[in-house]
């Protein structure tokens, strides 16, 4: 369901980062965790959100890698 209503590029809401775009990356994260697959769409979105710097910052400094 999500799948279908993500954009190719950008965030889940188009441009700009959103609280929906926080949110997804708690889902997208766990199921990678958890060997869950993500469609090809969410899996770009999960990247594109791991890649921004704050959230390396914060996986750091929670002991994620």
């Amino acid at each position: 369901m999500i799948e279908i209503r993500l954009p190719e590029t950008g965030y889940a809401m188009g441009a700009d980062f959103t609280i929906a775009d926080a949110a997804l990356f708690y889902v997208f994260f766990w199921a990678s965790k958890t060997d869950i697959p993500r469609p090809p769409r969410c899996q770009a979105l999960f990247e594109r959100l791991r890649a921004r710097p704050v959230v390396h910052q914060v996986l750091r400094e929670e002991g994620y890698r």
